[in-house]
């Protein structure tokens, strides 16, 4: 999937606009996620204080935020009505930033660097008020440049836009301008422009009610108060969540690694449209379970984002799993067909460890986690037939079965549903 960002919009109890660091009290301050709302983001701040989920995109903060504050994942709700339903956007891995104000969007994002500041207020005519606090479901201006760097971020696969310099910025001037008085000259509707951006300017697939079902089992919602309803994982449940979770990254981060060599759109598109929401499907698990990748019994151990933002590209806590990527990559960097090889490889470990998983997770009850593996093993079907297909594409009139019997698989084995919304 192609990166997708959002906003982040602080209503504090009392306006804070300073710089780096907290407020120095300890009133309770509401964030709201904000690109279409984002429900079920995972909100912190620089102290690793986590906000606790509200409704419609709200967060809290028990005690005043550390700044920056910092969102990450989640779903965005584009029709706005705070459910998870179908139509809406599953948000992959990606943090934006706020250094201070109310408002965390792709303009305060940048407007960090004093250039751009500069340029945002020169040339858009924006206070620094605006840049802070507007939104871009309240303010056309905010909203047009938000767009246009989004769409930047998009089709240059950045995906975090506080990395993004005053030179690409001076290069979009023209778009945003053009954005800007589009925005002026007709009525301002977020939910429209919502919708349009995400599906004829970027062509990103939202989910099925399919897809938004599994999520909302995952998450309990529709039985009782909405609480996550958690089942009694055992040892080895606990660690099975965190081996998928290092599985998932991997094919993620090599799918991408040879997309930089081999720009077939399979690599790409899984990435970013799949694997990176299913690393962030696990990473929800072991944060609900509390469970620590790296010592998943210890007493003192527990679920850490910071830890697991700190594995770089290609770095995994689990050496089984650093293997497999060495592995594959050294495979991928000789050919576009020994890529394509390595990704039929890949999802057919991923298929092979899912059953199993699907399997200890109903032996254990663990209703959760059986739903997320089954819609996690669904997605590998398709992937499946996406790099099948590209290996035909080039030539390789066998597929994925060139590389044997272990390897070739059938439409009953694997059921291609990318028509009713896979890969």
């Amino acid at each position: 999937m192609k990166p997708l960002f959002y906003s982040i919009v602080a209503g504090a109890a009392a306006l804070w606009l300073g710089g780096c660091g907290s407020t120095g009290g300890s009133s309770a301050t509401d964030v709201t996620a904000e690109r279409g709302p984002m429900l079920y983001a995972l909100v912190t701040d620089a102290s690793g204080q986590q906000a606790t989920k509200l409704s419609g995109g709200r967060y809290r903060f028990a005690n005043d935020p550390v700044y920056p504050v910092t969102s990450r994942g989640g779903v965005i709700d584009i029709n706005r009505n705070g459910l998870i339903d179908a139509g809406d956007l599953a948000a992959p891995e990606l943090t934006l930033q706020t250094p201070q104000g109310l408002a965390l969007t792709l303009v305060t994002s940048l407007a960090h660097k004093a250039q751009i500041a500069t340029m945002l207020q020169n040339d858009f005519n924006l206070s620094e008020t605006r840049i802070f606090n507007a939104t871009p479901s309240g303010d056309s201006a905010i909203a047009a440049i938000s767009d246009e760097l989004f769409k930047y971020c998009v089709e240059h696969n950045v995906s975090d836009p506080s990395t993004l310099t005053l030179k690409v910025m001076q290069s979009l001037q023209a778009q945003i301008a053009a954005r800007i008085g589009e925005y002026a000259s007709a009525e301002f509707n977020a939910t429209k422009r919502e919708r349009y951006l995400v599906k004829n300017e970027l062509g990103l697939r939202t989910m099925t009610q399919d897809e938004a079902d599994a999520i909302n089992r995952q998450l309990g919602e529709g039985e009782g108060d909405g609480t996550p309803q958690l089942s009694e994982l055992n040892s080895t449940l606990r660690g099975t969540l965190a081996f998928m979770w290092n599985e998932e990254k991997m094919a993620k981060e090599l799918y991408l690694a040879l997309h930089a060599l081999w720009p077939h759109k399979e690599f790409y598109n899984i990435a970013m449209m799949s694997e990176s929401q299913h690393q962030a499907a696990i990473e929800s698990l072991l944060q609900t379970y509390d469970i620590n990748v790296t010592d998943i019994d210890g007493e003192e151990a527990h679920y850490s984002a910071e830890e697991l933002q700190a594995y770089g590209a290609g770095i995994f806590p689990e050496p089984a799993v650093q293997s497999l990527y060495d592995e594959l990559y050294a495979k991928g960097v000789q050919s576009d067909q020994d890529a394509l090889e390595a990704g039929c490889m890949v999802e057919v470990t991923d298929v092979n460890d899912l059953t199993a998983n699907i399997a200890l997770a109903a032996a254990a009850e663990a209703d959760d986690l059986t739903a997320t593996f089954t819609t996690l093993r669904k997605a590998s079907y398709n992937h499946y037939w996406a790099f099948d297909g590209a290996l035909k594409l080039i030539g390789v009139t066998e597929g994925c079965c060139v590389l044997g019997g272990t390897f070739c698989k059938t439409p009953e084995e694997y059921p291609d549903t990318r028509g009713g919304g896979g890969a």
